[in-house]
């Protein structure tokens, strides 16, 4: 097999990523004794140490940041940790610098909410491998990788966090986590600073008004949330999208009525003169339990989009219409104009002109950037109606219009019985044959196995259909009986997908995020890189 092979690493979506911010001016850092300099006893004041495995804590003067002393730490698991006061509802961000000799360690931060029960809700979570003091930042092949300065001090960037709403001091806990029971480090100008108030930008303006009912735009990078409040000012002039030939863009719309619309939809004539298309889709909720960072929102959230239209819309309800616009290839450059109605059964409610700028240059057809992307058909079925195979075919081309790609959505049968392995790839291969006659050949995923974790490290009773993977602790060894199995399913997969002429780059991945720092992890991922390599040697 000509395969790459492809470990998986977090990936966040556009719409979650936060730029850092400055911190503003005069805001002052507010970790106490936050270079060590003030001591009580021979201690550092304010702080305090606790192992959980063979490890050690002092105030030491041998290396220093800033000032002449450091928090020192060596040892298998301990840190440091201090209480850090705060006020609710701010965003801070934290940093401190490192020195690490030994190893390999990680270096774990931790930023916890000590509530009045006494639990410890955690608010921000980060863990890096320990750059060693000796190693400095360099080019490889092209990429930044990052090193100790002169004296061997290493930037540790936590990101932020959100305080909690009439919390108490947060948790402060500085680990270093190791095997090596020789691995110390130092810390020093530990910092946590308040970031600038967010001001978020007023987007929404009504479009218009009608007897008992709101239809207003919101700005495409923006959520319309159940609780998001009405729009205080007009738009000026129509709902306007710029576009190069060859792009799509988008924008959305939310109908906010007084009482119940029924059977409520949009239509509109073709473009004049115009090869645009313009479709519309609902913007459905999901429920966020959790979130993570210090920007999301639990409760219901909108996400999905969907084709369950025409539909019903509540009283004082926000139902927001998400549409997509397209300018193909050789579209006249110039603005055309059309008209949205929306209706509610056969009635027409109100009218929005919109207006697309074509511009007069085309997008790359190919992206200079090649992003993956996937999702599940499982999930796909709780939001959508109707034929879910259909449903399906619609994600793949809303992926594709935003120029990512995507592996097929359904799975590969594989049953095992006895010593032979029954493999049914057809309805994988019809996925994976839409794909690539309607947006061309690209790299993709060949469903190979997926090993999950305990912590990112690999686990040694990991199994593939009922069968243990692994012959012995250290991973550096396969069951045979997996190794005769995996392998017929692996064959059989290869044929069928080079008979369908579907065998082009090939991407196989089998563990996610894995930590490269554990001995046993590498040498789990290297038992099955080099049997997957004796495969395709098997069928040459």
């Amino acid at each position: 097999m000509m395969v790459r092979y492809f470990f998986q690493t977090a990936l966040l979506p556009l719409a979650s990523l936060s730029v850092p911010m400055m911190a503003e001016e005069g805001i002052a850092n507010v970790v106490p004794n936050f270079s060590a300099e003030q001591k009580e006893a021979d201690l550092p004041a304010g702080w305090k140490f606790s192992s959980w495995k063979e490890s050690q804590g002092a105030l030491d003067n041998e290396f220093a940041f800033d000032g002449s002393q450091s928090l020192k730490l060596s040892g298998l698991n301990g840190g440091w940790n201090t209480q850090v006061p705060v006020e609710g509802n701010r965003v801070y961000q934290l940093s401190f610098k490192y020195r690490s000799v030994g190893g390999p360690s990680t270096i774990v931060a931790y930023v916890r909410d000590l509530d009045k029960e006494g639990s410890k809700r955690v608010l921000l979570y980060h863990t890096k491998p320990a750059v060693p003091a000796s190693t400095k930042s360099s080019f490889v092949d092209g990429e930044y990788v990052e090193g100790a300065d002169e004296n061997g001090w290493v930037h540790f960037d936590s990101g932020s966090f959100l305080a909690n709403e009439g919390m108490g001091p947060a948790s402060l806990l500085i680990k270093l986590v190791s095997k090596d029971p020789n691995a110390t480090a130092w810390l020093d100008a530990l910092e946590i600073k308040a970031l600038p108030k967010r001001e978020v930008p007023d987007t929404a303006r009504i479009l218009t008004q009608i007897d008992g009912a709101t239809i207003w735009q919101e700005d495409e990078n923006r959520k319309t949330f159940p609780d998001s409040k009405l729009p205080a000012k007009d738009a000026e002039g129509p709902v306007q999208v710029d576009l190069a030939q060859g792009e799509y863009g988008s924008f959305q719309i939310a109908v906010t009525p007084e009482n119940e619309i029924l059977q409520a939809g949009w239509t509109w004539p073709k473009f004049p003169e115009a090869d645009i298309t313009l479709r519309c889709r609902k913007v459905e909720m999901i429920p966020i339990n959790e979130v993570h960072g210090p920007f999301g929102t639990p409760g219901l959230n909108p996400d999905p989009l969907t084709e369950k239209l025409p539909c019903d819309i509540a009283a004082g309800a926000h139902q927001t219409f998400w549409f997509t616009v397209h300018a193909p290839i050789g579209q006249e450059p110039g603005v055309y104009q059309n008209t949205l109605v929306l209706r509610s059964r056969d009635d027409e409610m109100c009218s929005v002109p919109v207006e697309i700028r074509v511009r007069d240059f085309a997008l790359p057809q190919k992206p200079s950037v090649d992003v993956h992307s996937g999702f599940r058909a499982s999930l796909v079925r709780r939001a959508e109606t109707g034929d879910i195979d259909t449903a399906i075919r619609r994600y793949y081309q809303s992926y594709f219009e935003h120029r990512t790609r995507c592996a097929p959505a359904v799975s590969i049968g594989v049953r095992v019985s006895g010593e032979k392995v029954e493999v049914d790839a057809e309805k994988f291969i019809e996925h994976l044959t839409f794909i690539n006659e309607s947006f061309g050949r690209r790299p993709y995923f060949l469903p190979s196995l997926w090993i999950s974790h305990d912590g990112h490290k690999m686990p040694a009773d990991e199994t593939w259909k009922g069968q243990k993977i692994f012959a012995n602790a250290d991973l550096t060894k396969l069951e045979p009986r997996f190794v005769t199995l995996f392998t017929d399913y692996m064959n059989q997969l290869v044929s069928a997908m080079k008979a369908a002429d579907l065998f082009h780059e090939p991407i196989v991945r089998f563990i996610d995020e894995p930590d490269l720092n554990d001995a046993t992890t590498i040498n789990g991922i290297h038992s099955i890189a080099r049997l997957l390599k004796r495969i395709d040697a098997a069928k040459k």
